[in-house]
């Protein structure tokens, strides 16, 4: 992919901002359920600042959109539960370190810091309380949790580190995952007015459950079908930057699991699926990595 040049990005960039400035909260919840860090997304929205100062122009918009961002995503409403508590502890405590020690600092004028009291406004509900996801079905969101019984265990079978490949290799581990996989499948999202949040929460699911398999013809089943989803999706056309950060997160993951999946597996099923963009990303790949381009 080509680099934009200074025109092209000085044109895009206070539409990205505005695009921060406007994102809804549930989006960054499907963040973090992708394991997508605030540490990483710094370092995009870092990278992009230095260009904007170097340019002499657009840095402290994009700064100050930045923090909105940051003040709604953290400072929205959530559960009584475990991971939200884990949120709370470490995850803001970790945001508010890097932007206001690090990525308002880019913007080469005053950007105020944000305070722990900014972000402090949630409401905390009791846990048996559900919040309505974005799509209005609830469906999606028990499969997640279901994934995630099924890659830590629950109540005494629980491990914070996930289950052992030899755990979900046995049998019944194996058919409750071939189970959520029919029910990826057949899961369509019930809001037609919201479908780009239905292809990030469906591929979501597919790649949460690609991370939790063993390797092996599971996991090979898996991979398949999230390719399949990918080829030729309307997401590609429409909104062909979202739908390639998940084709990239594929191939270069931040989620550790999905490390451990060859690239060229990866390479063969895009190279088969009949996407040419797919395909011609495959042909890319292999023609700058001879390790890759030798391994056909």
């Amino acid at each position: 992919m080509r680099e934009l040049s200074d025109e092209e990005f000085l044109r895009l960039l206070p539409i990205y901002a505005d695009r921060l400035r406007n994102a809804k909260h549930y989006l960054f919840l499907c963040a973090i359920n992708a394991d997508i860090s605030v540490v990483s997304f710094d370092d995009t929205v870092q990278t992009l600042l230095k260009r904007a100062r170097s340019l002499g122009s657009g840095a402290e918009d994009l700064a100050l959109a930045y923090s909105e961002y940051l003040v709604k995503r953290l400072g929205a409403n959530r559960c009584n539960g475990r991971s939200c508590k884990t949120y709370d502890s470490a995850y803001i405590p970790m945001a508010l370190k890097h932007f206001n020690e690090e990525t308002r600092g880019l913007a080469g004028v005053p950007v105020p810091a944000i305070s722990k009291e900014e972000v402090a406004k949630f409401s905390v509900l009791p846990s048996k309380v559900k919040l309505e996801s974005p799509d209005g079905d609830v469906t999606a969101q028990q499969i997640q949790q279901q994934i995630s019984r099924l890659r830590f265990g629950s109540g005494e079978t629980y491990k914070a580190d996930g289950l052992s490949a030899e755990e979900r290799k046995e049998s019944a581990w194996q058919k409750e995952a071939q189970r959520l996989l029919r029910e990826i499948e057949a899961w369509p999202g019930v809001r037609p007015e919201l479908p780009e949040v239905v292809f990030h929460r469906k591929i979501n699911l597919y790649e949460t459950l690609l991370g939790s398999c063993p390797a092996g013809s599971l996991r090979d089943q898996v991979l398949e079908r999230h390719v399949t989803f990918l080829a030729g999706h309307w997401m590609e056309t429409a909104h062909p930057i979202e739908w390639l950060r998940w084709v990239d997160r594929l191939l270069h993951p931040n989620f550790a699991p999905l490390k451990s999946i060859p690239k060229t597996q990866i390479l063969d099923l895009w190279s088969a699926s009949g996407d040419p963009v797919l395909g011609a990303y495959a042909t890319l790949e292999r023609l700058a990595d001879p390790a890759l381009r030798d391994a056909r």
